[in-house]
């Protein structure tokens, strides 16, 4: 099984207020903190968006973009692109483009899973716990394994015009990959500029 890792540059970033690829930490951009974790554990690497308004790093521009299967209806049309573009046995790796302590070990569990486990399951995702609240759990479709095998569900949810990767989780063959709650800090995103740490 190949993995295929797609990072979402696509997003408005209303709440951020600028482009959240592009924000710094660490003496690198988001976008390429993200490329640089990932690309020694998957197989290929595209950047899934179907129109945006700011210019990439140069070290970004000879990475293949993937315009969205349907544009503006957020992640589920950047995922569905990306599927399409897998070969049958292999998985997709969606990721978001502002997650700044994204953890390659991660992605290798999220992979290792994946080729472990049976053919019966369409997706892998990452669960963590609410440390305050222990009772509640959260997942998280936008650092995950996909494969093939979910294309319909996702189609149909977009006929319908239910564009909640959420909700085609729910349609979908699931297994949850836990992550302690000190790993949670892997898949911490940043949306707001209260959310930057320096």
């Amino acid at each position: 099984m190949h993995v295929h890792a797609g990072i979402l540059i696509g997003g408005r970033s209303q709440r951020m207020g600028r482009p959240k690829a592009l924000i710094e930490y660490d003496g690198a951009t988001l976008i390429e903190r993200t490329i640089a974790t990932v690309r020694p554990v998957v197989d290929s690497i595209a950047l899934l968006g179907t129109e945006i308004d700011y210019a990439l790093p140069d070290s970004c521009k000879n990475i293949p973009r993937l315009p969205d299967a349907e544009a503006n209806i957020g992640p589920l049309g950047a995922l569905l692109s990306l599927l399409e573009h897998c070969e049958p046995d292999d998985a997709a790796l969606l990721l978001a483009c502002d997650m700044p302590f994204l953890s390659s070990e991660l992605i290798i569990r999220l992979r290792d899973c994946g080729r472990e486990q049976s053919m019966d399951w369409d997706a892998i995702v990452p669960l963590t716990s609410d440390a305050t609240h222990n009772d509640r759990a959260t997942s998280h479709p936008c650092c995950a394994l996909y494969r093939r095998s979910g294309i319909p569900v996702m189609k149909q949810a977009i006929d319908a015009k239910n564009f909640s990767l959420m909700r085609a989780l729910r349609q979908i063959r699931v297994i949850d990959l836990p992550v302690t709650a000190a790993e949670a800090r892997w898949v911490t995103n940043w949306n707001t500029p209260a959310d930057i740490s320096e």
